[in-house]
């Protein structure tokens, strides 16, 4: 018996799940609908993403990477809880990539730079038009 001839098939994409899964996980974090230091119990995300586990424990620990949700083992996931200092170190060093941004940006294209500052405008990308 031949196989019969099934032409090109396209895969599916295997992240769109579990990228489903991290953005709604993401946008409850940030909104606060998942409140700092809550467990994120298993059984109840699978039940409100309408997703099965493996695309949610693959979100969870793209989370955990960010830093917004911290595994305890034998505990599960739990999303974090910031202290103060976390909030004072976080502004601090925004404010320092952000001063640096800038500093690159003025070595890299002075003219184009002082250009769009002087009319109100914004500089094109690096190597567009």
């Amino acid at each position: 018996m031949t196989k019969p001839e099934l032409g090109r098939l396209q895969a599916p994409e295997r992240d769109i799940l579990s990228r489903q899964a991290y953005d709604a996980l993401r946008e409850g974090i940030l909104a606060r609908t998942l409140p700092a230091g809550s467990k994120l119990i298993m059984r109840d995300l699978v039940e409100q993403l309408e997703l099965s586990p493996t695309p949610i424990n693959q979100a969870l620990a793209a989370l955990e990477r960010e830093g917004l949700v911290e595994s305890k083992p034998h505990r599960g996931y739990y999303v974090i809880t910031l202290e103060p200092s976390d909030i004072v170190d976080i502004y601090t060093l925004r404010e320092v990539l952000e001063g640096l941004a800038m500093r690159l940006a003025v070595e890299e294209r002075p003219r184009e730079l002082a250009a769009a500052l002087s009319l109100g405008g914004a500089v094109s990308p690096v190597g567009g038009a």
